[in-house]
């Protein structure tokens, strides 16, 4: 998977200010990797905030798996739904049963696998 393999910001890599069209996500050498569209009246600070959650997801998931951040943006959501689902299994749990515990284990194995594109 090919992707600009460094942390993404959003903003204006010169100091200059933003466009009054679009805002830039900006790799750290300045390049720029992808734009946040202004059309239809968006509020600077909307798109402002949406450049800010486009920088922030990516990065996170590289901080992750920076060899396929996109399985760890695939599997957010099973993650989060395995961890739901091992908190109900979790609460009150004395863990006497092995079964109990391979259930754990499954999920989270599962949910890992797939963040880690196995």
């Amino acid at each position: 998977m090919n992707y600009t393999k460094e942390k993404w910001q959003c903003g204006s890599f010169n100091d200059e200010p933003f466009a009054r069209s679009c805002l830039s996500i900006y790799g750290e050498d300045g390049r720029r990797i992808a734009e946040v569209s202004r059309e239809g009246f968006m509020r600077l600070e909307e798109a402002g905030a949406n450049a800010d959650l486009i920088s922030a997801a990516v990065n996170g998931c590289i901080s992750v798996n920076p060899d396929n951040p996109q399985g760890v943006a695939d599997s957010i959501k099973d993650m989060y739904e395995a961890l739901r689902e091992i908190k109900q299994i979790v609460s009150g749990c004395a863990f006497e049963e092995k079964v109990t515990e391979q259930i754990i284990a499954g999920k989270c194995f599962l949910a890992l696998s797939k963040a880690e594109g196995k």
